[in-house]
């Protein structure tokens, strides 16, 4: 009985001990649940706004990094003996991915539901990825 009657008391000391930090943590998550409250409407009114925001920037940054690697002449459709079915222009090739994203974020922006065509946006950022991986280790 000794054993939990010093259990009890260090339970009690470590409580004591925990009350400022604990009383802390509950003023800045109360304060964060206020915040949240005024800030939740205006997060959903400007979702699709939101959501935009990161796949602009890294459509834009992947039409740069392919400008700047990318050949004058890109291969696509890579055959298994090693050559390329259809050349094009590196414009064609740098503009013609961020174009489709362009796309898909106006079907975003009129469509009533917003993450599935944000998911289909976030999918269309795959093209510069595999022009730029196809040209860069062909097989």
């Amino acid at each position: 009985m000794k054993y939990f009657e010093q259990l009890t008391a260090k339970l009690q000391e470590l409580q004591v001990k925990a009350r400022p930090a604990i009383e802390k943590a509950d003023q800045v998550y109360r304060k964060g649940k206020e915040i949240w409250t005024v800030a939740k409407p205006w997060v959903w009114r400007f979702r699709k706004v939101l959501f935009a925001i990161p796949v602009v920037y890294l459509a834009f940054y992947f039409a740069r990094l392919n400008w700047n690697v990318l050949p004058d002449q890109v291969g696509l459709n890579l055959q298994t003996t090693g050559d390329y079915a259809r050349y094009i222009s590196k414009e064609l090739a740098v503009y013609g991915p961020l174009g489709v994203t362009g796309g898909c974020l106006t079907m975003m922006f009129l469509s009533r539901k917003t993450v599935y065509p944000w998911m289909i946006c976030m999918f269309s950022m795959l093209l510069p990825l595999l022009i730029l991986i196809t040209n860069i280790f062909p097989s």
